[in-house]
């Protein structure tokens, strides 16, 4: 892989993957995000809460006591699943997106509401 001197370049890259192992949690959600089937080497809860709520939580492996027989087979097994893997992650995208858009409507309606004045209709 190349280096990534920036999250655009990052996420060229995670998405060109067949599969990724990320130990980062931005990588790891660079990953996700591009739907590239990933195998979490996961040092915090966060990156369990986030490869379970992407459908992959049987993709974790905990990173401060490595197995790497178990990891070989993690690694195996998701690249056998690749192809269901890559739907999951792509309906999962989609329904965050789709969740993420209605906070922002929630959000944007909460802190501009239609009948408040705008700065420029106050006196």
């Amino acid at each position: 892989a190349a280096e990534a001197a920036s999250l655009a370049d990052l996420m060229e890259e995670t998405a060109a993957a067949g599969t990724v192992v990320a130990t980062r949690y931005h990588n790891l959600v660079c990953a996700l995000k591009a739907g590239t089937p990933t195998l979490a080497l996961s040092y915090a809860p966060k990156s369990d809460a986030l490869m379970a709520g992407m459908g992959l939580a049987a993709y974790c492996h905990p990173a401060r006591e490595v197995d790497p027989d178990r990891l070989m087979e993690q690694f195996r097994e998701l690249e056998k699943n690749a192809e269901d893997l890559r739907r999951t992650l792509a309906e999962r995208n989609a329904a965050t997106a789709r969740l993420l858009e209605h906070h922002l409507t929630a959000l944007t309606a909460a802190l501009f509401p239609p009948h408040a004045p705008t700065p420029r209709e106050t006196p």
